[in-house]
């Protein structure tokens, strides 16, 4: 019998113990961690974990040049949402084409009419071209050379129209596809963009860490050249590969021309709620189509036709062998 209660009151000891010594473990361990919240986010700073995971996550959000980064990891309280017609254009077009998630916010939401067709721009009264005008969305495909391989190049950009003021703005999104028609390499331009923004896929960069180590002095990511071979060009973000090709999410700002980040479609969104969803049809830019937009905008047109590309992209990214 005093065997057997000693054996007991071993064996609580030995218990008691065990769970003192874990409970002593996770409160060492637990020393110094941040708090996170549910969805992923720091609960302090509000930037997305995923930021930490991305190669060249090495600097911070404002590089030498001014560029913020963070701008990528906005939120949108609420948004309009794009989306090409599904009669509108050939089946690859269309699923090339870009989600558009617009911020709602401000009070000039809604001033600038997305998806301006050239038509419009002869009626002088911007309300009444409005009411009686669908939305369109151009695009056109053409060939870039990189290292030694021409790569299918898909370019889609919309006009902007202030309701009131009748001014005119464009944004655009164009895409260098691999062989198997995913987008590796995207750069975004606007009408009044002061900086070359490029959004580019995860398995690039990482085919440049093997290539050319970590990114150079003040760079985020190993694809990008050193900062004075190109101050004025960044890399905004790297997105994942998705399991097939398919065009970007746009993400732009209540002001309706500044994107501030594109996301593949297997990513998680970043806006709440949505106020309504609308379509646009596509229409392709032939040499005809170009032509026209010159006397619109000409920048705009110079850009699509190759001709403003002083810098090609491998002056301007450190672009590792794609095949």
């Amino acid at each position: 019998m005093v065997a057997e209660k000693m054996s007991a009151n071993f064996a609580a000891n030995v218990t008691g113990w065990t769970i003192f010594a874990l409970t002593a473990l996770c409160l060492w361990l637990c020393v110094g961690c941040e708090s996170k919240s549910s969805d992923g986010r720091d609960a302090t700073s509000g930037a997305s974990t995923d930021e930490a995971s991305e190669k060249g996550a090495t600097v911070s959000a404002t590089a030498k040049g001014g560029f913020d980064y963070l701008k990528a990891r906005r939120e949108f309280a609420e948004a309009d949402f794009f989306k090409p017609a599904a009669d509108s254009a050939d089946e690859d077009t269309i699923r090339m084409a870009p989600l558009i998630v617009r911020e709602v916010a401000g009070a000039d939401v809604g001033q600038w009419r997305l998806g301006v067709d050239f038509s419009e721009l002869q009626e002088p009264d911007p309300a009444t071209a409005d009411a009686s005008q669908e939305r369109i969305v151009y695009y056109s495909r053409d060939e870039v050379v990189i290292g030694g391989w021409a790569h299918q190049r898909l370019s889609y950009v919309w006009l902007l129209r202030h309701r009131e003021r009748g001014e005119l703005q464009w944004c655009g999104v164009r895409m260098v596809r691999g062989l198997d028609g995913r987008p590796i390499i995207s750069e975004v331009f606007a009408s009044d963009a002061t900086a070359r923004e490029f959004f580019i896929a995860q398995a690039v960069e990482d085919q440049a860490w093997i290539e050319f180590g970590k990114p150079l002095p003040q760079r985020r990511y190993a694809v990008e050249v050193a900062l004075e071979d190109a101050p004025t060009t960044f890399v905004t973000r790297v997105i994942s590969d998705g399991r097939e090709p398919m065009g970007p999410f746009v993400y732009m700002e209540a002001n309706g021309r500044s994107v501030t980040t594109l996301l593949c479609r297997c990513m998680s969104s970043q806006y709440k709620a949505v106020r309504k969803n609308e379509y646009y049809q596509l229409q392709s830019l032939d040499d005809d189509g170009v032509d026209l937009m010159r006397s619109a905008a000409p920048e705009l047109a110079a850009l699509l036709n190759g001709a403003s590309d002083a810098l090609p992209l491998v002056a301007v990214l450190r672009i590792p062998k794609l095949q």
